[in-house]
């Protein structure tokens, strides 16, 4: 009896167990609340002067206030103008914006936008929940002159989560959006440069690496962008220097790339240089097929129609 009386207590514990697990509450992951989407586009070789678009998408928030910084990483083929442009714009009736370059070469814009000032003419809204389908504001961009024996060039223009860099907004009350606090913990080693009968140091030193005396822990509070409830979307520009069908990349467009295109779809052979000069019939998507080869031999012995090889942009 005592047997059964055991087995019966193991199993209403098993049930309890089990009943407790499914009674948990599931918890679920924090919904995006904002997206901020710096655009992907081309642009032909020549071209001296490009807007960058910036989309942000609120779903639930209005936005009144907000601050940023946009870095690129190719200074060598763009540079930010310390303007933005704001016509026809979501921010384009805002009382103030402000917009900065921090390291004196050209390689960031910080931008400082609000609404409705305290003391206004009027009463100015913010925007309110919207698909992202305007642009929020444009960077403006400058080309460097590029040789143009180079393939396409691509920069890259992106935000920083980490404060103080990370982008704030703000609602109509001043609340920030998915801004929260961290803490960081570091190890500080020191190195005594006088001691008194080998127990007493007088001189510390910081070092970086051993050798060392001393280590402490330092702990502090920084401010981080929650990316769950922000999500933010890096964008590019890309100067097209590359000749439309130039597949093999010998700077001529003849037969030699029409076997080179045979090659690479069918025979295992090496890619293009870049993957657009190949896209020769337009493709949105970039693809690359039988049909754009029918295409250059149509544009080079038969009616010779135009090739396009179209910018098509990255997916996310």
């Amino acid at each position: 009896m005592l047997h059964h009386r055991n087995k019966l207590k193991f199993w209403l514990a098993g049930l309890l167990i089990l009943a407790t697990l499914f009674a948990a509450p599931i918890v679920s992951a924090q919904p995006v609340e904002l997206e901020f989407d710096i655009g992907d586009i081309g642009i032909e070789a020549g071209l001296y002067e490009v807007k960058v678009p910036v989309y942000l998408t609120n779903y639930t928030e209005t936005i009144a206030g907000f601050e940023l910084m946009v870095q690129e990483n190719r200074p060598d083929v763009t540079v930010l103008h310390w303007l933005i442009d704001t016509v026809g714009t979501l921010i384009g009736g805002w009382e103030y914006v402000h917009s900065e370059n921090f390291d004196g070469y050209n390689t960031n814009v910080n931008i400082m936008a609000v609404a409705n000032l305290a003391n206004p003419p009027e009463n100015t809204p913010g925007v309110s929940p919207q698909a992202g389908e305007t642009p929020f504001f444009n960077l403006i961009a400058y080309v460097n002159d590029l040789d143009d024996t180079l393939p396409d060039q691509t920069v890259t223009y992106s935000t920083n989560p980490i404060y103080p860099f990370c982008p704030m907004f703000s609602n109509q009350l001043g609340q920030l959006i998915g801004i929260e606090q961290d803490t960081v913990c570091d190890s500080v080693y020191f190195l005594c440069e006088y001691w008194i009968e080998d127990t007493i140091c007088l001189s510390w030193t910081p070092v970086q690496t051993p050798p060392y005396d001393s280590v402490s822990y330092e702990c502090r509070n920084i401010t981080v962008l929650d990316t769950n409830v922000v999500k933010l979307t890096k964008g590019s520009v890309t100067v097209m220097l590359s000749t439309c069908g130039d597949v093999n990349g010998n700077g001529d467009i003849d037969i030699a790339d029409i076997t080179a295109l045979i090659s690479y779809l069918y025979l295992h052979g090496n890619p293009p240089p870049v993957m657009r000069v190949a896209n020769l019939n337009g493709s949105p998507d970039g693809t690359i097929d039988i049909s754009d080869i029918t295409h250059i031999i149509a544009a080079l012995y038969i009616d010779h129609r135009e090739l396009i090889c179209p910018y098509v942009p990255p997916e996310d």
